[in-house]
């Protein structure tokens, strides 16, 4: 019985090379990178606001969520740049944009209600 070398067998598993390096990305996946960063400082400043709370369920209990959102955003990146999304393009960066938009309309809120 022949077994594959480890290299034809990553080859075979993994045919497509992901490079994520800001030349090589897609568009979608700079606009996505983009959004979870403008997310991550949000959510940071709002956190460090009195009374405020992290609202998702998911991420509530978790203490250390910037390590979880991390690596959820490179699984993300990954994906986007192996996939091919032609008709639904757009709908990952707007879904990813929700977040922070609410986290700034929370912070202006907060502010002007402050003076």
């Amino acid at each position: 019985m022949h077994l594959p070398d480890a290299d034809c067998l990553y080859h075979r598993l993994y045919p497509v090379r992901i490079r994520l390096v800001p030349g090589a990305m897609k568009t979608t996946t700079k606009v996505f990178i983009a959004a979870e960063l403008l997310d991550i400082l949000t959510t940071r400043i709002n956190l460090s606001l009195p009374g405020f709370y992290e609202a998702n369920p998911f991420m509530a209990g978790i203490q250390y969520w910037l390590i979880v959102k991390i690596i959820g955003t490179i699984a993300i990146c990954l994906l986007l740049e192996r996939l091919d999304f032609r008709k639904f393009i757009i709908i990952v960066p707007i879904a990813a944009s929700i977040p922070p938009i609410w986290n700034i309309g929370i912070l202006i809120y907060y502010l002007v209600t402050l003076t």
